[in-house]
């Protein structure tokens, strides 16, 4: 079976529309629960284990990362049986996804994990021919939908915009165009057989006509879908009805420059070389203003199995996350640079 594939990006930029397109392919599996993360620090944690302790069964602790992992979705994507008869960890994986896609009748496995960028160098450890399917949405627009949507604070939500989508465009040329594939949420909107062939050809797949229906997609049906039934490009523009001039100017402060390396048009700002990201202190603060936001926030929309759902956080939960992101950052190989001029 052909290696399997990673829909990557900023949240909020595409990348589910694109996982339920893909779904609709004869050829494809796209894995209904995000995995990639939990593959990568999993197996990273297996690594530090069994570094300091030679002598432990592997077998034994495969099984036993499997079962702990997140929401135990690594112990649904490799069975015991195949961890029994592993010889290595590459081989395990390879035969794990592709008796999961043949189980489905299909032939390639696939997963969608936006902020996977930021573990690309483990997924190559463990798939050396992965490929990866980056979204890219313009800025203002994906900067809006995190303010609104997933309470960013609007600086935040630019500077995250502009780290995810550099790291991108740095993928792209290092990896290059055989494994990765930088595309853009407007050209799937504008003309999605256009776009769609351009990733069944990255994937080495035929080019499907079923694959434009969104109305035969399971993740379309029902009441509180998260994906809508048909596509819309009117959505694109919309981002200009809910910026001011003033949060414009504000976004484009921070990712101008990377707006204009992308080609997407800069409204506020003349000169792109003006554009600075924030400075680590002030990415620091605003996470932590983030922060205690959640912590009094108690009901939620959230993208649950592909549905919008409203729910209530119970408060020793929003306690923990708190205390935990607080811990992360504080611990974070970011924070020295809090003290260091030369990383600002």
């Amino acid at each position: 079976m052909p290696a399997p594939f990673f829909i990557i990006g900023t949240p909020r930029s595409g990348t589910t529309l694109l996982s339920v397109m893909l779904e609709n392919h004869s050829e494809v599996y796209v894995d209904g629960e995000s995995v990639g993360i939990s593959l990568a620090r999993e197996f990273g944690y297996f690594k530090r284990v069994l570094s300091q302790n030679p002598t432990k069964s592997k077998e034994q602790l495969l099984a036993r990362i499997c079962a702990q992992s997140y929401k135990g979705r690594l112990a649904n994507l490799i069975p015991e049986e195949i961890i029994a008869q592993s010889i290595d960890v590459r081989t395990l994986l390879s035969e794990s996804v592709n008796q999961f896609a043949a189980v489905a009748g299909k032939k390639m496995w696939g997963d969608k994990t936006p902020e996977l960028i930021f573990h690309i160098p483990a997924i190559l450890e463990l798939f050396p021919n992965a490929r990866f399917i980056q979204m890219v949405r313009d800025g203002h627009s994906n900067a809006a939908s995190l303010h609104q949507r997933q309470y960013y604070p609007l600086d935040l939500a630019a500077q995250y915009w502009k780290e995810i989508n550099g790291l991108g465009l740095a993928y792209q040329y290092i990896l290059g165009p055989n494994q990765f594939l930088l595309l853009r949420y407007e050209e799937l909107l504008q003309d999605p057989s256009a776009a769609m062939r351009k990733v069944c050809k990255f994937l080495s797949i035929p080019f499907e006509s079923e694959i434009l229906d969104l109305s035969k997609a399971s993740s379309t049906k029902g009441d509180g879908a998260y994906v809508a039934k048909t596509i819309d490009s009117n959505r694109i523009d919309s981002w200009k009805k809910k910026l001011s001039a003033a949060d414009i100017l504000r976004i484009e402060k921070i990712c101008g420059d990377l707006l204009n390396a992308l080609d997407y048009e800069l409204l506020q700002l003349g000169d792109p070389a003006k554009a600075k990201s924030l400075s680590y202190r002030k990415q620091f603060w605003l996470r932590q203003k983030m922060l205690f936001q959640m912590l009094g926030r108690k009901k939620r929309t959230q993208m649950i199995d592909r549905r919008l759902v409203k729910t209530n956080i119970p408060f020793k939960v929003r306690l923990r996350n708190f205390i935990f992101g607080t811990f992360s950052q504080v611990f974070s190989g970011d924070f020295i640079r809090l003290f260091k001029s030369d990383y600002r």
